[in-house]
């Protein structure tokens, strides 16, 4: 699907009267409209423009929340390296879930990243990276999108010493198992 196709799906589904009620570990909302399995290629930065970008999730939470977890057993450099030693591996994945936090209320809502090279006929290079989502909040997408641009130039940056150039615009491949609307963007996206 397409980012437009996506939002076309979303206010389907709203003026369908598709709606759900959410269970006990959704702290953002009570009725919402879902898509399962979602597979695109990111063209922009959000999906729906008429949503004012949102300042609920600042990106401060990310580097809060996230950076620490690229951090935890060095695996940000581990994956570099592997990335640096041999750039056709299949093992350049970012986890950012932890067996550990099952047990908890909350388990993260993004899973992993992995990352590919691709050598071109110019001896540069081109990136996929992709980002695979338990659970993604649609209106969230253009807060969630900025971390991960700002993770990949810090790849980009990584591993320019070893590549030398790595295109500018990587394909960006955002899986969402859970894509969701929360029924307070309801009427902003769905007019007549």
């Amino acid at each position: 699907m397409t980012q437009e196709e996506i939002r076309k799906a979303f206010i389907d589904k709203i003026r369908n009267g598709e709606i759900k009620e959410t269970g006990y570990d959704c702290p953002s909302g009570n009725e919402y409209v879902e898509l399962l399995f979602i597979q695109f290629i990111v063209e922009r930065d959000y999906i729906f423009p008429e949503v004012p970008k949102l300042d609920r999730v600042k990106y401060q939470w990310y580097i809060d929340n996230y950076d620490p977890i690229l951090e935890y057993n060095d695996q940000f450099n581990k994956c570099i390296d592997k990335l640096g030693k041999n750039y056709k591996t299949r093992q350049a994945v970012l986890m950012m879930g932890d067996v550990a936090e099952i047990d908890e209320n909350y388990v993260i809502c993004t899973i992993y990243m992995h990352i590919f090279l691709d050598k071109i006929d110019d001896g540069t290079y081109n990136m996929t990276y992709i980002v695979h989502m338990r659970s993604n909040d649609a209106i969230e997408f253009g807060n969630d999108i900025i971390w991960h641009k700002n993770l990949i130039a810090r790849i980009r940056t990584a591993l320019k010493e070893k590549y030398g150039y790595i295109t500018n615009t990587p394909t960006i491949v955002w899986d969402a198992d859970s894509f969701h609307v929360y029924r307070e963007f309801f009427e902003q996206i769905v007019h007549d």
